[in-house]
């Protein structure tokens, strides 16, 4: 790889600054180029480069692991926004959320129970809820709701076996109408 890589230390992220009078050329697949990986005692940094970087370009970690249990991602789309994935695990190495944030903030967020099965599902817009919010009871659904610039608004369901109990309406937040199935 030509270029020059420098690594700058914070308290929550590592950055990487690229300096190269050519573009990098070799690929590990068709959008990124393994770039770094950093690694200390508890903490592993992968860093990826696109293949259309240009000079003087500054870029994040997109792959960080805090002993061994991967914590986010921030991969880049070929405009170079950044779309950034969280994992978060608890001690045992479950995986409980995984999210993404665009530029302006969260995008989608999923919530998993401890043996894997889907807990929520929701979905952002200008990082507030914004579209279908499922919850899920061990990997069934048991309602879904409707969310438009972070209030309850549209139509919910609730369900048992997979058939609606109950279903509803929301306007800004308030309850206008519930019917029983």
């Amino acid at each position: 790889m030509t270029g020059k890589m420098e690594v700058i230390k914070s308290k929550t992220t590592d950055s990487i600054f690229y300096s190269s009078d050519e573009k990098h050329i070799s690929s590990s697949d068709d959008n990124t180029d393994v770039a770094s990986d950093i690694s200390d005692e508890d903490k592993l940094s992968r860093n990826y480069i696109s293949k259309n970087l240009t000079n003087g370009a500054y870029l994040k970690t997109i792959n960080t692991y805090e002993k061994n249990i991967p914590k986010y991602e921030i991969l880049y789309d070929k405009n170079k926004k950044s779309l950034r994935v969280m994992f978060h695990w608890d001690y045992d190495g479950y995986l409980i959320s995984f999210g993404t944030i665009n530029e302006i903030g969260y995008d989608g967020v999923v919530t998993y129970y401890k043996n894997g099965n889907i807990e929520t599902e929701c979905t952002y817009k200008n990082n507030v809820l914004d579209g279908i919010f499922k919850i899920y009871d061990n990997g069934e659904l048991i309602s879904e709701y409707n969310y438009k610039n972070g209030l309850l608004d549209g139509s919910f369901k609730l369900l048992k076996n997979g058939k609606p109990t109950h279903t509803g309406t929301y306007k800004n937040g308030g309850l206008t109408s519930i019917r029983k199935i």
